[in-house]
């Protein structure tokens, strides 16, 4: 049985591996490109950070700028690696929740993935 995104949603960090192959990161990123206001993060380009407004993703860019090691806000998170995709999802807030079900819709349509919770949990 396929793994619901409603079941992952809830999850703290989710890590994404493909059964197959890797994944094809220009396509994700052109797929990722289309969803909510992304940026890449100046600290560690493999990292992009979703907002739902142009505004919150400008201002998030400013003061990771500013302090590279500070922390992020709780936003949709999502580390690419040819080998894995980690997402951290955000299902309490509304905006962040829609974000964070586009992107798990789109990884478990687009790929057939062994599925990990934080804790190494096979969940898939």
């Amino acid at each position: 049985m396929p793994t619901s995104v409603d079941d992952l949603l809830p999850q703290e960090m989710l890590t994404f591996f493909p059964r197959l192959g890797v994944f094809d990161l220009d396509a994700v990123r052109a797929a990722f490109a289309k969803i909510g206001f992304p940026f890449q993060d100046d600290g560690d380009p493999n990292r992009y950070g979703f907002t739902v407004t142009a505004q919150s993703r400008d201002n998030m860019q400013a003061a990771r700028r500013a302090d590279p090691a500070g922390t992020f806000p709780m936003i949709l998170l999502v580390d690419l690696a040819p080998d894995k995709i980690t997402v951290s999802p955000v299902s309490y807030s509304d905006g962040q929740a829609a974000l964070s079900r586009q992107v798990l819709e789109w990884l478990t349509a687009t790929y057939d993935c062994f599925i990990e919770n934080e804790l190494g949990a096979d969940i898939s």
